[in-house]
């Protein structure tokens, strides 16, 4: 079935998130694309670099927009409001970005057509840290690309009481956090990263699985 033959959607809703920049998928292909977050959701919009540095330069984080998309794709944009909620001066949350929308980014992205593996590069038991290398390799048209990256953990850089227990998930979850953002060309720092960060529900459940499963 053609792209013009399936069914489109109207998604309306504000822009929770935008890139700074088209990035080129597959890298080497020459095709660019920008994504959008709206509703919780990733949209791609594909099109030549001028005209997506265009898009960007018009919208913001905080803009209410009409979308048109099919099968994700946008296909159509309108800004329907351009007001946006003024926010705290300094506050350095508002510059993160979750693991869990990075992950979200990427399956929208790549559409699934990506693999993450994780390597323990450094353990101290006693110190209760650690070191991971996490490898996102993202296959397109029988080609493979891989983005890596480092994540460590210790008693300093957690510190939250809750996450202290479980470093080494930490770590790990830095390594894919910084992996992702390298492959989706996202300059944003995940919260994840800093000293403050929290690891997922799902996440914390399988660390504490495994901590009872010990005992």
């Amino acid at each position: 079935m053609l792209l013009n033959e399936k069914m489109s959607e109207e998604i309306q809703g504000k822009i929770q998130w935008l890139p700074k920049a088209p990035t080129e998928y597959p890298q080497g292909s020459g095709k660019y694309n920008i994504g959008l977050k709206i509703n919780g959701k990733f949209y791609n919009k594909h099109d030549e670099v001028p005209k997506l540095e265009e898009n960007l330069k018009a919208l913001k984080v905080g803009f209410e927009v009409k979308l048109t998309v099919v099968e994700n794709i946008i296909q159509g944009l309108e800004v329907v409001s351009d007001k946006v909620e003024a926010k705290d001066k300094g506050n350095f949350g508002d510059d993160l970005i979750s693991f869990e929308d990075l992950l979200e980014e990427a399956h929208s992205t790549f559409k699934g057509d990506f693999t993450i593996k994780t390597e323990m590069i450094s353990h101290d038991a006693e110190a209760k840290a650690a070191v991971f290398k996490a490898i996102v390799e993202i296959t397109k048209e029988g080609q493979c690309y891989e983005f890596q990256a480092h994540g460590d953990a210790d008693q300093v850089n957690c510190q939250s009481a809750m996450i202290k227990p479980h470093y080494l998930r930490m770590a790990e979850t830095r390594a894919i956090a910084r992996a992702l953002r390298w492959a989706t060309n996202n300059a944003k720092t995940a919260a994840e990263e800093t000293e403050k960060g929290e690891l997922t529900e799902e996440e914390m459940n399988r660390s504490l699985e495994e901590e009872q499963s010990k005992a």
